[in-house]
Formats: C-alpha cells, sequence, structure tokens
C-alpha cells in the first residue's frame, strides 16, 4: 500500500501551529519585520517610476472623481455596482477609493511616488501576512520567514508595485491573505471544544473576503481554496466545514456576475465560447506552465505577453505547454502516495489564478505577472512544509534548503532591481517591450502614442506604420489618425477612424475622434451619429461631452450645447475647458455676470488657460456696467497670466494695463500698455498695437478704458 503522511490531530497541529507564547512570540514579530522591511528596500526603487501605463489615464489621469476627492466621489464609486461610470470594467471600488485618497495625499499624474509609496506599503504588509499565514499552518517561523522572503522579492512583484492602475491586485490580495489567516484561525478555534472566538475568527474571514471582492473581483474562487486548506493541512473534511463555504461562496457567484455584467457593459468580455473547442484546453496548458515558468525562472518579464502565433500545437510554446502539464500531473498524482502537500499547493495555485487563466478575457493579452500574485501563495505552502519538516529531520540537509533560499531570495533582489530600471519612465519601459517582442502591433501602437504624446510625430507614426505591417490593429489606426488630424490631414484621418471602428467598435476614443474629425469636416450629421455611439458606450465620458457640446455651439443649438456642458461638468467638475466654453456661451447670451462666474472656476483649475484669464481680466477692467467691474481682481487675474508668458503676450500685456489703470494704477498702466505695443510692433501686427496705442493715450491722460461687451466675440468658432 502507498505511504502516505498521517493527519496529525488537531488538537497537535493547533498546539504547533501557535506555539508557546513565550517561544515564539518575540521571533515571529521579528521575522516579519525582517522580511517587510527587506520587501521595502527590494522595491524601493518603484518610488521613482513614471513610467504611464495602459488604464493610468482612466485609472488616474482622467478619472474626475479620483481626481477630484470627496466622501460623494467614494459614494459613487460604491454605488455604481453594475455600470461603472469612471474606469470601464468590473467593480472594484475600494481600489478606486484608494487611488483617490492618494490623489489627495498629494498623488499626481506627473509624480507618482505617493501612489508608489502605497502600492509598495501594502505589498511588504501581504508579504508579512505569507509569513503569519505559513506560521499559522505551520507553526515554524523560520519556514514562515523564509518564504514570505521569496514572495516579497519576488520581480513578479514589480508590476503590481510599479504600475498605478495595479493598485486593485495588492489590495485585494492584502485582504485575501487576511481572510485566509482569519480561517486558520477560525479552523483552529474550531478543534477545540472549549475554544473562545471561533465566531469573531469566521466573521473576519467573511467580511475581509468582502473586501477583497471590492478590491479585485478574481479573487472570488478563494472559498474553494479554503476547502483544500482543509484537505490538507488542516484535515478537517466534513459536513461542517463544507457548510462553513456557502456563504463565502454566495458571496462569489453575486460578485462573478456582477463582474460579467459590469465588464460586458463598460468593457468587452471574451467568453470560453468564443474559442474553437480544442483551443481552451490548450489555452490551460500554455498558460499553467507559462505561470510557473515566470514564477520558478522570473527572467525577461513584460508587462504584455501577447498571444502566440498560431495558437496551436505547431507551436513551440502551445507544445510545450500541453506536454509539460500532462507530465506535471502525473508526478504529482505520483507525489500523494506520500504527501497530499504538492497535489494541494498546485490546485490552490490553479483554482486562485483560473479567471486569470485567458478562458474568460478581460485583457488582449494571453498572460500577466500581476495575475500570479496572489496565487503564487499556493506554491508556497508545500515549500513551507517541506522546510518545516527539513528542519525538524536533518541538520545538514536544513543547511543547504537555508543555503538555497538565501541564494534564491538574493537573485530575485537582482532581478527585481534589473527590472524596475525599466519603469523609469514611458518611453523606455515601452522600447523595452517593443525590443522584446517587436512583431507586437498592440505594443508597437503604444510606443507609437507615447511618441506622439512626447511630440515625436514622425516617429510614432512610423511605429504605427510598424503595427498596420504586423496586423489590421484598430489601436494603430487611431493612432495614426490623431498624426493625420494634428496635421491638418483630414479625411485620412477618417478613415483610419473609420477602419478602427470597423475593427473596434466599442474603442470608445476612436469613436470619439471620429465625430470630432467629422465635426471638424463639416460632416455634422455623421458627427453627432458619433458622438451619440461614443455616448452610448460611455455615457460619462467627459471628452464626448464636451465636444459634442461645442459642435451644438458653433450650429447656435444653445441650449443643447449648455445641456453637454453641464453634463461634462457634473461628470468632471475641474474640466477647466467646458468651464471657459460654458463661460462663452452666457456671455454671448448676456449673462455676463454668470460667464464670468464660469471663467473664475477655470481659473482656478490645476492647468489654466490664458485665454480665459485674458477674458475675465477684460471684463473685469474694461465692462461699461459697473457691476462688472472689479479693479483689484482683474490685476490679480492680468498678472498671473502675464507671469505664466514671463511678460511675452502682448495682448495680456494690454489687458494687464487696462486693469491697472481700473486699479488707479496708471503709471504702472502705462509701462504695460507701452511693453505691449512694443510686442505687437515686433510681431508686425500694426492694427493690435493701434488699439493699444489709443488706450496708452487715455491712461497718460489718467482715464481707464470702458467698452461694452462685444457678445459676438465669444461666441464658439
Amino acid at each position: 500500500m502507498p505511504r502516505r503522511e498521517p493527519l496529525p490531530p488537531r488538537s497537535k497541529l493547533l498546539k504547533e501551529a501557535v506555539g508557546d507564547a513565550t517561544t515564539y512570540q518575540a521571533p515571529l514579530i521579528a521575522v516579519v519585520a525582517l522580511v517587510a522591511v527587506m520587501t521595502v528596500v527590494t522595491h524601493w526603487p518603484a518610488l521613482s517610476a513614471q513610467a504611464v501605463m495602459s488604464d493610468d489615464d482612466m485609472y488616474v489621469h482622467m478619472n474626475p472623481l479620483v481626481r477630484n476627492p470627496s466622501p460623494a466621489a467614494a459614494w459613487q464609486f460604491l454605488t455604481e455596482v453594475l455600470t461603472p461610470s469612471t474606469v470601464g470594467g468590473y467593480y472594484q471600488p475600494l481600489a478606486m477609493i484608494s487611488l483617490m485618497v492618494d490623489y489627495s495625499l498629494g498623488g499626481r499624474p506627473d509624480d507618482y511616488r505617493v501612489f508608489h509609496a502605497t502600492s509598495l506599503v501594502l505589498h511588504a504588509a501581504c508579504a508579512g501576512l505569507v509569513v503569519l499565514l505559513m506560521f499559522s499552518l505551520f507553526g515554524d517561523a523560520w519556514a514562515a520567514g523564509a518564504v514570505g522572503l521569496l514572495f516579497g522579492l519576488h520581480p513578479g512583484a514589480v508590476e503590481s508595485v510599479a504600475w498605478v492602475s495595479d493598485r486593485k491586485t495588492v489590495l485585494a490580495s492584502f485582504f485575501a491573505l487576511g481572510s485566509l489567516i482569519c480561517y486558520v484561525k477560525y479552523a483552529h478555534a474550531a478543534a477545540e471544544v472549549h475554544s473562545k472566538g471561533r465566531t469573531r475568527w469566521y466573521i473576519g474571514c467573511l467580511f475581509l473576503f468582502l473586501l477583497a471582492l471590492m478590491s479585485k473581483p478574481t479573487v472570488t474562487m478563494l472559498p474553494l481554496a479554503l476547502c483544500l486548506l482543509d484537505v490538507w493541512p488542516l484535515g478537517r473534511i466534513g459536513r461542517r466545514a463544507i457548510v462553513e463555504k456557502i456563504p463565502l461562496l454566495a458571496m462569489s457567484v453575486v460578485f462573478g456576475v456582477i463582474t460579467i455584467i459590469s465588464q460586458g457593459r463598460t468593457a468587452d468580455v471574451v467568453n470560453p465560447v468564443s474559442y474553437p473547442w480544442w483551443a481552451t484546453p490548450l489555452v490551460l496548458c500554455h498558460n499553467i506552465v507559462f505561470y510557473l515558468w515566470k514564477i520558478v525562472w522570473p527572467v525577461g518579464l513584460s508587462a504584455y505577453y501577447p498571444w502566440p502565433e498560431p495558437f496551436n500545437l505547431s507551436q513551440g510554446m502551445v507544445k510545450v505547454g500541453l506536454v509539460v502539464t500532462v507530465g506535471l500531473v502525473g508526478v504529482l498524482l505520483v507525489s500523494l502516495r506520500w504527501t497530499r502537500a504538492w497535489m494541494t499547493g498546485f490546485l490552490f495555485f490553479l483554482i486562485v489564478i483560473f479567471p486569470a487563466m485567458g478562458l474568460i478575457g478581460f485583457t488582449s493579452s494571453i498572460a500577466a505577472d500581476r495575475f500570479s500574485y496572489l496565487p503564487k501563495v499556493g506554491l508556497l505552502l508545500p515549500l513551507a512544509w517541506l522546510l518545516k519538516n527539513t528542519k525538524l529531520r536533518d541538520t545538514a540537509m536544513t543547511k543547504l534548503m537555508a543555503l538555497l533560499v538565501t541564494v534564491g531570495c538574493i537573485m530575485e533582489l537582482r532581478l527585481t532591481r534589473d527590472y524596475l530600471r525599466h519603469w523609469t519612465d514611458t518611453e523606455r519601459m515601452m522600447h523595452y517591450m517593443v525590443d522584446r517582442e517587436p512583431t507586437s502591433a498592440f505594443l508597437l501602437s503604444g510606443l507609437g502614442n507615447v511618441l506622439s504624446g512626447a511630440g515625436q510625430f514622425d516617429e510614432a507614426a512610423g511605429f504605427y506604420r510598424r503595427a498596420l505591417e504586423q496586423d489590421d490593429d484598430p489601436a494603430a489606426h487611431a493612432g495614426l489618425a490623431t498624426q493625420l488630424a494634428a496635421a491638418g490631414k483630414l479625411q485620412e484621418a477618417e478613415q483610419h477612424l473609420l477602419a478602427a471602428v470597423r475593427l473596434h467598435p466599442k474603442l470608445v476614443g476612436a469613436v470619439e475622434n471620429l465625430a470630432i474629425v467629422q465635426d471638424r469636416l463639416g460632416k455634422t450629421p455623421d458627427a453627432i451619429e458619433h458622438f451619440e455611439a461614443a455616448l452610448l458606450l460611455k455615457p460619462h465620458s467627459v471628452n464626448a461631452l464636451f465636444n459634442y457640446g461645442m459642435l451644438h455651439f458653433r450650429r447656435g443649438h444653445m441650449d443643447d450645447a449648455r445641456a453637454k456642458f453641464l453634463a461634462a461638468l457634473a461628470v468632471d467638475p475641474a474640466h477647466a475647458m467646458t468651464h471657459y466654453q460654458l463661460g462663452c456661451l452666457l456671455v454671448s447670451q448676456g449673462r455676463s455676470s454668470e460667464g464670468l462666474d464660469e471663467w473664475r472656476r477655470a481659473i482656478r483649475q490645476v492647468h489654466p488657460q490664458l485665454d480665459t484669464m485674458n477674458n475675465l481680466a477684460w471684463i473685469l477692467a474694461t465692462a461699461d456696467d459697473d457691476s462688472l467691474r472689479n479693479g483689484s481682481e482683474a490685476v490679480a487675474v492680468a498678472e498671473q497670466g502675464c507671469a505664466l508668458t514671463n511678460r511675452q503676450d502682448p495682448a495680456l500685456l494690454d489687458t494687464l494695463a487696462a486693469a491697472y489703470a481700473e486699479a488707479k494704477r496708471f503709471n504702472d498702466a502705462v509701462v504695460t500698455a507701452e511693453q505691449s505695443v512694443a510686442r505687437w510692433r515686433v510681431m508686425s501686427a500694426v492694427d493690435s498695437e493701434k488699439e493699444v496705442a489709443r488706450r496708452l493715450e487715455g491712461y497718460r491722460a489718467g482715464r481707464p478704458h470702458r467698452e461694452s461687451i462685444n457678445r459676438e466675440a465669444y461666441l464658439a468658432r
């Protein structure tokens, strides 16, 4: 008969796990602290990482709720369950609230340090929780500390620390690990007849699991992982153990349904039935081997892994995945003759990572290092058990294991630091990924977007065209269209945007840009059709609402324009351009006081527009309506604008001179007006020079300038 290690009595297991307080308490705290500190030290360069990756715009840069922290914004994140308005995809309110809190603490799109610091603290906390979990299960501080270090220093965690929008992974894992620990504590307490505190550990397990689901719903499989722990090492299989999982399973089902619905409404979902029947097992086998290899040998990591082409058994990696998976399953079955440890660890890993195995598609990549962040814990279970047993049975082998763990940690530290170097800035990271996958249309398009944003338009167009040579990629079409539109080649831009929308009808940015280009081409009916389509896909798109409002404004449909502007501001109250254009609309309607208020709101935003400052200060200084004029405010606004332009803008200098005159500072008005005249003369703007010169004579005579508001000047152009 095959030999298998007997399951220890529950009372013995509890004693081993908890130990004597005077023996274990101080060493365990020291081990947890050491692991956390080493994790922080290893990943410290992540604080300086400024690479902006996909989804960062949606999660932070362009997210109005994150950028305007408030209890109301947090409540909106919590209550938008099936149709999140500001972030496409699944329900993840706690992750979004955590980013909002970071923004309130000073995190900004041009300085990620606060965001990365929070993620690093969470990662270090997760490493500490891994130590506590392993200690709770096996009662050995040295074994728990060793696997905790391997978890904390692993380069596969870089993605979750240095990628701002992946906050959800470390946050969900933090709560999930807490839930696991509570369950183990509950199991120990349940094994004791007179034990107290069972209920609170069980409630803690439920509550922390709920928080994990609200951070990232891919943790839905955790209740099945708890069932595995019941089999080994807890040894408490029975009806009671199954009944205890019902509330957890119910929560998983509810959040699973919510995820499918919300993802389907706001992003893309690829269901398993969309694959050929033979592809599903190949995807599963490929990813099992891929993830295990990247965990054991974490070299050449990347933030994007494209699908192997062609995806069939003629492709080497697909064939290797199938063969190795079959062999691995055979080895694990044989291992059951001696221990349940290795099979349990593998199944824990497989169950927890299953939602991200590519069978249900939430991303265009076949795999991602961040998906293995929490599942790695399953592979550490048998390792912790082995380290403990080795320590108890063989001193020489213990020294060898300690040496191997030390070498492994040193290698992980080196690889983590090397990988973090590529996260310094976006262009460097994108070049690194393209160098690794030079035929990926997705990455080539992404690098084109980065170069375009940096003003390197020719280089960007080159990468877009390379992407289109590899694949008829919608992102490449959309990116190239942006370059063509900026160059004034609107008809070519329209054709590429039509191609992008044809290939990917839910690519909201392409639909919005198509509407904008068609509006510029004068194709108003087509533009309206695509603005409506964009808002159907993303009802709270500030970009679509603003530009749709501008279309109505230019057509003279003031009520429709105002409605769209107000809808945009309801989503993002800090959108300066919308405040500015709404102010122009109101002034053009003779509602100047309301218009000035909108301009005041516009210049209070992070990047105020010079046109806004100039218009506001001009009316405050020169309006023939006494109720509108305010000399001191006009001076403050105009001085701010002139400071931003180093007093080189003649129009702003003209406005500042008028503001000084209204404030009875005529000497300053004369000097400033003379500077404006000189600047206009250099620019050969004769008419403007003459206008300022006429006003200058009035300032010299001690007269401020007055004029009625030209409402036509503020109509949309």
